[in-house]
């Protein structure tokens, strides 16, 4: 069964309401000063066994269709007297207008032993089984100390960005530089991630750039490796970390990983490089999306510097991001991609232009004409690296 273009699962139809989930508190993991946990997930029950649906020690399980069922829901509030029944009408009520949107695949929900946690300078941050942690590329000393006060000793990090060496060491944190592409985790990264994490000890930290889509994926093959994960949980948890649908060669990994043996993989030597060499299309990628992350931050504030990064320029990183393109469309290896590439590098070169010079006339106020005018601009961006997305890094 294929993955990611049509992922398995069920989404709430129109008219369903969304199942109401009560349950008692998890206790924090302890040992975890500097991360908070939130929205702690139940333990892991018997009833999680291979194609059966896990549900949480002591919870209800409530699904309401007022729609369908209006009279039944009345008579039991008649039976429920004063301000208890009134209450619990309008929790009825809220619940049974509710319905999950529809997203192509399974709800995200309660997953045993995956938390959410709060780290600071890392989004989308989880903590995974017994030992394993998943998020964003580390932004600042800050981050390094949380992870670092975590337990955490080493970083495994799979984006085409060089990683942050120097500042893990002085946290006393070793990195391992295993990048892979959006399209899929090859064989001999599968077989580096399974060497990393059975000869180190210690929690490990898993992280891409933004922490939805490879990092998830590579962590989905330590949890079945080692947590004793099937791929359908693994396909839970790309779901869950927010993996993009459309990157199926990545959902394809976790239904088709299977782990080497304890004997198969002693015998296999694999390298495990602090920093590894990457492709100057790969570079020129990085320094893309950071630009492109700068302008949707600051398109946030109506295009300005957002509050927490005084010093960005958005006029200035719109040069860049068309500096960016440019430069990759003279690389060898783009002209290797063909036409269509270096057509749309070239229509992204000048979106970027037009953003540079918009955003210098912004300085001066932003009339509604103007703001129209960024957002037709901003919005080609968009839908341009979405459509090079799908054509060539999918």
């Amino acid at each position: 069964m294929t993955r990611g273009r049509f992922p398995r699962g069920r989404a709430s139809s129109p008219g369903k309401s969304a199942p109401l989930l009560l349950r008692e508190p998890t206790p924090f993991a302890p040992g975890l000063p500097d991360i908070v946990a939130r929205s702690p997930q139940p333990e892991a029950t018997p009833a999680e066994l291979p194609g059966r649906e896990a549900r949480p020690t002591g919870a209800c399980v409530v699904r309401m269709d007022l729609e369908t069922s209006p009279t039944m829901f009345r008579g039991v509030f008649r039976r429920i007297p004063g301000w208890i029944g009134a209450v619990a009408w309008v929790v009825v009520v809220v619940a049974g207008t509710s319905s999950a949107v529809e997203t192509g695949g399974p709800e995200p929900g309660p997953l045993s032993g995956v938390n959410p946690v709060e780290i600071p300078g890392i989004h989308n941050a989880f903590r995974i089984g017994s030992r394993y942690y998943s998020g964003s590329a580390p932004d600042s000393e800050e981050a390094f100390f949380a992870l670092a006060r975590a337990g955490v000793k080493t970083i495994i990090t799979v984006d085409g960005a060089q990683p942050d060496v120097e500042t893990a060491r002085r946290h006393g944190i070793r990195y391992i530089h295993l990048p892979h592409g959006y399209d899929g985790v090859s064989t001999n990264v599968e077989i580096q991630i399974q060497k990393a994490i059975a000869t180190i000890s210690g929690p490990i930290f898993f992280h891409c750039h933004h922490g939805k889509h490879r990092g998830p994926a590579a962590a989905a093959i330590a949890c079945i490796a080692t947590e004793g994960w099937t791929p359908e949980k693994a396909d839970r948890w790309l779901h869950l970390a927010g993996t993009d649908t459309n990157y199926a060669g990545l959902y394809r990994t976790v239904e088709q990983f299977h782990p080497l043996t304890p004997e198969a993989l002693a015998a296999i030597s694999a390298v495990l490089p602090e920093r590894a060499g990457v492709s100057r299309l790969i570079d020129a990628m990085v320094g893309i999306d950071a630009s492109w992350d700068a302008l949707k931050a600051a398109r946030k504030v109506d295009y300005v510097a957002p509050a927490d990064r005084p010093d960005l320029d958005p006029a200035n990183e719109a040069t860049l991001l068309m500096e960016h393109f440019r430069e990759a469309a003279r690389l060898e290896e783009a002209k290797r991609k063909g036409a269509a590439f270096l057509e749309g590098a070239g229509a992204m070169e000048r979106l970027g232009s037009e953003a540079a010079v918009l955003l210098r006339q912004r300085k001066d106020g932003l009339s509604p004409e103007l703001n129209v005018r960024l957002d037709r601009v901003f919005d080609g961006i968009n839908r341009s690296c979405a459509s090079c997305h799908h054509d060539f890094r999918n």
